[in-house]
Parts: structure tokens; C-alpha cells; sequence
């Protein structure tokens, strides 16, 4: 919790600080990608319903835009915490990313083109 508390207020600072409108869509005005690494055994809140992520966050009232998954691990243990080898990206609107941090999202460049 505290380190999710300290991203918050780091970017906060960042974005007071700067412009921080980069090419790469990190933060474009009031758009920020955030991605996650869903874990296996539905172990993600959108899985008990069997929703997308991003049906499952637009229930939730969050502004997502654009999504993306994207297989990043070959190899993961068969643990029910471990990944499931995918990271899931969001574009939602800046003013839910403290939610999304909270849900275990974190601030991404987006996802690779």
C-alpha cells in the first residue's frame, strides 16, 4: 500500500513538474497507459465473470480507450500466483489511474509497436 501511495505521489510531482507529453503515448494530456501481468487460475477480478479486462474495467465506469495483450514470458511456474506469460495494457483516462494502481495496474509506456 505504501508503495502504491508513493507511485501516486511521485507521479503526481511529475506531471505538476512538466509537461510529460512524451512520443512514446506514456502521457498524452489526460490519457496514461497502465499494464498488469494477470496471474493464472482466474485470479484476476475480470476472470470470475469472464469478461475482457477492458469490458470488465468500462463496467466499472473507468474511460478505456484502447487495450492490448501482449505475451511477454515463455516460461512461468504453474503456481496459481505466478503469471500467465501475458501483460494486458490499458489507455484509460488520467483521472482513474490512482484506482488502477490500486488495483495492481502500474504506469506503462504502452504497449510495444
Amino acid at each position: 500500500m505504501r508503495a502504491i501511495l508513493t507511485a501516486s505521489l511521485l507521479l503526481g510531482l511529475l506531471v505538476s513538474l512538466c509537461n510529460c507529453e512524451t512520443a512514446d503515448g506514456f502521457i498524452d494530456g489526460s490519457r496514461v497507459w497502465v499494464s498488469i501481468d494477470p496471474v493464472q487460475c482466474g485470479g484476476n477480478p475480470w476472470n470470475p465473470p469472464g469478461l475482457t479486462p477492458e469490458e470488465y474495467y468500462r463496467g466499472l465506469g473507468i474511460d478505456v480507450t484502447a487495450s492490448a495483450t501482449i505475451r511477454v514470458f515463455d516460461v512461468v511456474c504453474a503456481a496459481c500466483s505466478c503469471p500467465t506469460g501475458d501483460r494486458v495494457y490499458l489507455n484509460i483516462g488520467e483521472q482513474s489511474l490512482d484506482f488502477m494502481l490500486g488495483e495492481g495496474f502500474v504506469l506503462s509506456p504502452g504497449p510495444p509497436t
